[in-house]
């Protein structure tokens, strides 16, 4: 068990905000079609946009290079990359500033003898948790700059769980230096891991939704195409294709993931009074259906993102009560 130490849980628990501020960004970014915008990686130089017309001008031109502008933007403006290269610039700078303010804490708080040794190589793997981050995100915009003008969703679902991965290695890092538990705490409780996975799994599946922008297709509910069990859910072969490629079994899959973690929580609740749960995911299948059935609105769809770290952060809470118990 970890001694308590709450001027670190408080940096975690920032540092947390930033990854909900970045998501967000990058939702809109993905949302507003900008993500493809910037087509270098400069992890560095890339902090500055271009200082004059000309710097502008050899962007642009860069831009023109893609599939992107081939096939859906050939009538753009400057004007017009400007703004969305603007949106991606700023989601990137975001996670920039996201790194520094786990990386240069970190550094003053192990200097200063703060960081229990136990504790060291945890904080140690989150840090190399940031900067996979940020790799595995220029790998998936690299992927929408060869030959079609979308980013793989295998790429995106990945970038995805990476962030909730780090999300929650600093959650529970913090919430045990905030208030460590019993000395000997019990094993997880089954709900509790089960409730956890399905929670993780379903995020996942809405990764694959978005990449394969499966939100924009079967904007009905309950219902799709008319039908309860809709056609054409096994069309792809080999037959797991369809479970990563289809987007009429890939959107479907993802609402049965979600109505099935909404009622396990429900199921959960009756047994634990997990108010806070309860909530949460009923919020985040409310947005859900809000966001298809009105076509995919931006705020509504960020809104969606942004509070399934919501949930995954009572979910988290709710495993470590259930251990405690």
């Amino acid at each position: 068990m970890l001694p308590p130490n709450k001027p670190v849980a408080v940096w975690l628990f920032t540092c947390c905000a930033f990854v909900a501020l970045v998501l967000a960004t990058g939702g809109i970014t993905r949302l507003t079609h900008s993500g493809l915008s910037i087509v270098e990686w400069k992890p560095v130089t890339g902090v500055v946009l271009p200082l004059s017309e000309t710097g502008w001008e050899q962007e642009f031109a860069k831009y023109r290079g893609t599939p992107e502008w081939r096939e859906r933007n050939a009538d753009m403006t400057i004007g017009g990359f400007k703004r969305i290269c603007w949106l991606e610039w700023l989601h990137r700078l975001l996670g920039r500033l996201a790194g520094l303010a786990f990386v240069l804490p970190l550094a003053y708080y192990w200097r200063a003898g703060r960081i229990d040794p136990r504790l060291a190589p945890r904080l140690l793997a989150i840090a190399g948790l940031w900067a996979l981050q940020g790799l595995v995100g220029w790998l998936m915009v690299a992927s929408g700059l060869v030959s079609i003008p979308r980013v793989s969703p295998y790429r995106l679902t990945l970038h995805l769980m990476t962030a909730a991965l780090l999300y929650a290695a600093m959650f529970w890092t913090a919430l045990e230096l905030w208030s460590p538990g019993p000395a000997e705490a019990g094993r997880p409780k089954l709900g509790g891991r089960w409730l956890l996975a399905l929670g993780v799994v379903t995020l996942a599946s809405g990764g694959f939704v978005a990449g394969l922008k499966a939100g924009y297709l079967y904007n009905t509910f309950p219902t799709m195409m008319g039908a309860w069990l809709p056609p054409r859910l096994l069309d792809l072969t080999p037959l797991v294709r369809n479970f990563f490629e289809n987007e009429l079994t890939v959107q479907f899959q993802h609402r049965l993931l979600g109505l099935a973690l909404l009622a396990a929580v429900i199921e959960s609740w009756w047994r634990t009074r997990s108010n806070l749960l309860l909530a949460v995911v009923s919020l985040q299948v409310a947005l859900g259906i809000a966001t298809l059935l009105l076509h995919m609105p931006v705020a509504v769809a960020v809104l969606h993102q942004v509070n399934s770290l919501a949930v995954l952060s009572a979910l988290l809470l709710v495993r470590r009560d259930l251990r405690s118990a």
